[in-house]
């Protein structure tokens, strides 16, 4: 398996060896995410599922505070259950959980952040599941929607981050893929 270490450079590493089945660490500089922008517009290219209340979000319900709290949500799951361990300071065995932003913190952007502007549409699609052996009813928000408020500034790095972990339901806590 092998990654390209520079989106877009064509320069590509390996980062799983199957013959001894280790994983090998990706040697690339740091990514810096690009400056914030007052206004944030999102593209949705591939369907998003957000439950809420045990029911799909539709267009109309979609809020900035919903699609903020998701993104939250699953980046501090994948730090869960990846980062790597922090040194330990103070006790033995004890760690800090690994975080963007203070929780506290987290929440007083969030509630900052306006949604502005929406360009969604709900659409269904069928798949056929062959662990189920069934057709599959599947459906997702399209489009495109536009943030705004002075909470995106504090919230840039963890917005940035989303661009490549993808949130909603069938983004599974192993794989950024939905």
């Amino acid at each position: 398996m092998v990654q390209e270490t520079d989106l877009g450079s064509d320069h590509w590493q390996p980062v799983f060896d199957a013959a001894s089945g280790t994983l090998q660490p990706l040697r690339t500089a740091p990514q810096v995410p690009d400056p914030c922008p007052e206004t944030l517009v999102l593209d949705l290219l591939t369907p998003l599922r957000i439950k809420q209340d045990g029911h799909y979000m539709r267009a109309a319900q979609v809020s900035a505070r919903a699609l903020l709290g998701t993104l939250a949500a699953r980046v501090s799951l994948l730090a869960e259950l990846y980062a790597p361990e922090p040194a330990a300071s103070g006790p033995a065995g004890s760690h800090a959980e690994p975080q963007i932003l203070e929780r506290s913190a987290l929440h007083a952007a969030i509630d900052q952040v306006e949604l502005e502007a929406t360009q969604l549409r709900w659409v269904e699609w069928t798949r056929y599941s062959s662990r189920q052996r069934t057709h599959m009813q599947l459906g997702g928000l399209l489009g495109q929607l536009r943030l705004g408020g002075p909470g995106i500034a504090p919230l840039w790095p963890l917005i940035a981050l989303g661009q490549w972990l993808h949130l909603g339901k069938g983004a599974s806590p192993g794989s950024p893929f939905s």
